[in-house]
């Protein structure tokens, strides 16, 4: 349910229910094959989404938002502004901070926690591998990252956080309209 400080979102109901019947939809057609399953017992976690959509909606200074930052995301790199961020993807732009702070909170509400010898900031960005991405996120209100250009910070002793494995990644939002100039340019010059 929408908290008092959401009075203005009033299609908070509206917005749980299709989130169910969505998540109910998808549910079905991917562990069923579409057989209907009598009662797949989904329920959204209504809190997540009421803090989402005061992250999307109200402010940047949102809890969800601060709990997956990154040391190139605020808090750590620079402040977070007290409107949303901007969410106007254009047709050919620089990756938004949006964008960025979407794929943290993919990797941290959906990533697998990975504890093995993987206990500190450093140790968690030095992870490589070809599928999985790896995000160290503060994980706490209380959690100092080290910022890169600091070199006084030694990395290696952040232990607050909390490494993260996803499979989720950003990609350039190019259009194709764009990419047709490009590739008949391309092709003309030669």
């Amino acid at each position: 349910m929408c908290t008092v400080q959401f009075q203005i979102f009033f299609l908070c109901p509206n917005i749980f229910l299709a989130a169910e019947t969505i998540a109910e939809f998808i549910y079905q057609q991917a562990y069923d094959g579409g057989n209907k399953v009598d009662n797949p017992n989904l329920t959204i976690n209504r809190s997540i989404v009421n803090e989402l959509l005061y992250c999307y909606v109200v402010t940047a200074k949102c809890s969800l938002y601060n709990l997956s930052s990154t040391v190139q995301t605020p808090p750590t790199a620079g402040f977070a502004p007290d409107s949303p961020y901007p969410q106007y993807v254009g047709v050919y732009r620089s990756t938004l901070l949006h964008t960025y702070m979407i794929g943290n909170l993919l990797a941290y509400l959906t990533g697998e926690t990975v504890a093995n010898n993987i206990d500190s900031q450093k140790a968690c960005n030095d992870k490589e591998d070809k599928i999985w991405n790896y995000y160290y996120l503060k994980n706490t209100e209380n959690c100092d990252l080290c910022k890169e250009t600091d070199n006084t910070c030694d990395s290696a002793n952040v232990t607050c956080g909390v490494c993260k494995k996803t499979a989720s990644f950003n990609k350039a939002a190019i259009s194709p309209a764009f990419l047709i100039e490009v590739i008949y340019v391309r092709y003309h010059s030669i």
